[in-house]
């Protein structure tokens, strides 16, 4: 899209810039996006972590209670 192939009298290719900057735009966009959904999913397994964490100490506290 943003490849620039010049005129038919030479056979250079250049970048159009000005065309670069949606593309470039729309990709930090997604990157964005990933980030936010990574974000969330990993604040969710640490949720889950801490939770698994405090059921072990649960447990743990009723083998004590009961090997009393």
């Amino acid at each position: 899209e943003v490849v620039d192939t010049g005129d038919e009298e030479n056979d250079t290719m250049g970048i159009n810039y000005s065309g670069l900057v949606p593309v470039l735009i729309k990709a930090i966009q997604e990157q964005q996006d990933q980030i936010q959904s990574l974000q969330q999913h990993n604040a969710e397994l640490e949720a889950k972590a801490k939770e698994i964490d405090n059921l072990k100490a649960e447990l743990e506290a009723i083998k004590a209670l009961l090997t009393k």
